[in-house]
């Protein structure tokens, strides 16, 4: 027969194994307690680690913008930078112009700048609307302060580096014509002629000059003769080769520095300029004040000169005897 034990025992027996599973209790708490901090503190980490990782990609961008000098430089920087700080999205840059959103750039998968499917932020800098930055798919909420940030860099670096480009532009063009002018002139023949001396080549120069020019400020006024110079210059621009180089030498003068042409391809160029001249229409004040006619004198380095200097002169030489002998003339220097 087995003792049946006495109810003060089963007491103390519970109370017992109560005290055992209590005394494991904080034990478990104070475990689980420490693998939520632990979870805590590695997504502390992880998310320092990527803040640091954008910082210096941030960094990255702006410094690599800051040291590009055109549009281009800047799109192919910013083609190789923008994929590793989003590295699962496509997306694009889109440049306004003349009313029109244009893709600057883009990578990953093909994009449009869709609302509905994106995340697209405007690009402005220096109070200016400079287009759009798309990204798809939409970004977390906690990378939304990143993309906006990359949005402000890429939006200051492109404006600064337009500005560059306008403040460079007025420095080396004539305001009037267009055209580049005396200073950019002489630095391009420099340049072409050492180019010509590596390579064993040419260089041709054609000088030309609207005759009576005088006559279309004393009859029509010097609004009229600007209106002469500037239709001038815009029929020589869209009638030279892409590497021709037009120049605005000084009052009615233009030069043209066509590289790697020899005599004979100036005397053509030129020729082809004289006879064409005579097709444009010069208008002023809704009204047709007549068409011009040129003089113009053609020398080649080195065969007329080795030096800038002496190529000028060679082709004003030239340029003065067809104006002796009559006007609307190609005069080759001897």
């Amino acid at each position: 027969n087995s003792r049946r034990r006495s109810p003060s025992r089963q007491k103390y027996a519970a109370a017992d194994r109560a005290a055992r599973v209590g005394a494991k209790e904080p034990s478990r708490q104070a475990e689980t307690a420490l693998k939520e901090a632990h979870q805590e503190l590695q997504s502390w980490v992880k998310e320092l680690e990527q803040r640091n990782q954008e910082i210096m990609l941030l960094r990255s961008l702006s410094d690599c913008l800051l040291g590009c000098y055109s549009l281009q430089d800047a799109y192919q920087t910013l083609s190789q930078l923008l994929p590793s700080i989003f590295p699962h999205s496509s997306g694009g840059i889109y440049l306004r112009h003349k009313n029109a959103l244009n893709p600057a750039l883009t990578w990953g998968s093909p994009v449009s700048p869709d609302l509905d499917h994106g995340w697209c932020i405007p690009l402005k800098a220096q109070g200016i609307k400079l287009g759009r930055f798309y990204l798809t798919p939409p970004v977390t909420a906690t990378r939304q302060e990143l993309v906006r940030t990359v949005a402000k860099t890429i939006a200051l670096g492109l404006a600064n580096i337009k500005l560059r480009e306008r403040l460079q532009n007025l420095s080396i063009r004539d305001p009037l014509t267009g055209l580049y002018n005396r200073r950019y002139l002489e630095d391009t023949l420099d340049k072409e002629i050492h180019r010509a001396q590596r390579r064993q080549n040419t260089v041709g120069i054609i000088l030309l000059d609207v005759d009576h020019f005088k006559q279309f400020n004393d009859t029509f006024g010097h609004e009229a003769g600007d209106q002469v110079l500037q239709n001038l210059s815009h029929f020589v621009q869209t009638n030279i080769r892409r590497s021709d180089i037009a120049c605005r030498y000084g009052g009615e003068e233009l030069l043209l520095i066509l590289p790697e042409a020899n005599v004979d391809n100036s005397q053509k160029r030129a020729e082809q300029i004289r006879q064409g001249i005579k097709q444009v229409k010069i208008e002023h004040q809704g009204q047709t004040i007549g068409t011009i006619t040129l003089s113009l004198g053609v020398a080649c380095f080195p065969k007329h000169g080795e030096t800038r200097d002496a190529v000028i002169r060679a082709a004003d030489a030239a340029l003065y005897r067809a104006k002796a002998q009559g006007r609307d003339l190609v005069v080759c220097a001897e």
